[in-house]
């Protein structure tokens, strides 16, 4: 966990510094060639979005966890994304026909930057969303997790606690349970001496469908829990 993420602010900063921040990896992954991902990509390139690059390799959602873009249901999409300049969340729901149906923007009072992360479709056709409210500009985001209605309304939100990257939680992955919730596996830096050391724990949560937060666990040690089968066949 801590190498990963070592290799990837080390590619960003890099990145950045050339003047070439791209959305998405100059590889030839599997899962850049789903049909939804090359959808999403064009649709956010039309309309001067982003995509959170990390749950990218999700594309699809078959492993029923968090997305960019995931397949709903009915045949059609869900767009998880963030609006360039004005940083902005936006979740977007495509019909079978790819055309819009509704497009819902997001904020969060006293957050200067909010990004779109992921989703994931709940059997009753509601979905749970992963949003990142930035507590500083030049610091990480919380974990902030919504539920919206099938039309896009929101039904209840839980902000996790945290200050920046110090004991802030961060999502790697979520995967529904069989009590209509959510389990979220991550990790956290509990102190801001960790943070420095880059000593981060495993950290995992549950939240009921009715938005409680059921468990908040912090684990002794470092566990990678979004190394994963899907993780191994889908590097960043």
């Amino acid at each position: 966990m801590q190498n990963f993420r070592t290799f990837f602010y080390a590619t960003a900063l890099a990145l950045i510094l050339a003047g070439n921040v791209r959305t998405e990896p100059s590889e030839d992954y599997p899962y850049m060639r789903h049909p939804l991902y090359k959808f999403a990509m064009k649709y956010c390139e039309d309309n001067k979005l982003s995509l959170y690059p990390y749950h990218a390799r999700y594309i699809g959602n078959t492993e029923g966890i968090f997305a960019s873009a995931i397949q709903t249901r009915d045949g059609g999409s869900l767009l998880v994304a963030t609006v360039e300049g004005s940083k902005e969340a936006v979740v977007i729901r495509f019909g079978s026909d790819s055309k819009v149906q509704w497009r819902k923007a997001f904020r969060k009072a006293g957050k200067p930057v909010i990004e779109g992360h992921s989703a994931v479709e709940a059997a009753d056709g509601s979905f749970y969303v992963d949003m990142g409210p930035f507590t500083y500009p030049s610091a990480g985001h919380q974990l902030w997790v919504l539920k919206l209605d099938a039309k896009g309304n929101m039904i209840w939100d839980v902000l996790f606690r945290g200050t920046g990257n110090a004991n802030n939680p961060a999502a790697d992955r979520l995967a529904l349970n069989n009590r209509g919730g959510i389990n979220i596996y991550g990790h956290i830096y509990p102190t801001l001496a960790d943070l420095k050391a880059e000593r981060s724990r495993g950290w995992t949560a549950e939240i009921s469908p009715d938005g409680k937060v059921l468990s908040d666990v912090t684990a002794k040690t470092d566990v990678n829990y979004s190394n994963d089968a899907t993780a191994e066949k889908y590097p960043f």
